[in-house]
């Protein structure tokens, strides 16, 4: 991904402009997530969601056609998590890019005169 191989000041940027596309804080806390034991790979901002659809997994013993609504408002969420997610890099590469234009420096400085 391209946030891993980006400098280490960009990931303070790109962290930040991804709390200000989702509007703030995931609605569950650590702790919560912790208690409610849900996956690692689960506990993000859609966690909530992630809960509400493992209750009622475990309330139907499994059955795919009890918890359609649940499934479903959970995958749109981590659907919606994934385009914000996209359009945060797409801004922050977009930045790099000016960033990079306005401390370029002209070939003919940093070339050797031939003749």
């Amino acid at each position: 991904m391209y946030v891993q191989m980006c400098p280490v000041y960009l990931y303070h940027i790109f962290f930040r402009m991804f709390i200000v596309f989702l509007g703030g804080a995931p609605k569950m806390s650590r702790e919560e997530m912790r208690d409610a034991e849900l996956p690692l790979s689960e506990r993000d901002w859609c966690g909530h969601y992630a809960v509400a659809a493992n209750k009622c997994r475990r309330e139907n013993n499994w059955l795919p056609w009890r918890c359609g609504h649940e499934k479903h408002d959970l995958q749109h969420c981590r659907m919606d998590l994934l385009k914000d997610r996209m359009r945060a890099l797409k801004v922050l590469e977009a930045r790099e890019y000016q960033r990079n234009i306005r401390e370029k420096i002209p070939t003919s400085a940093t070339q050797p005169a031939t003749q």
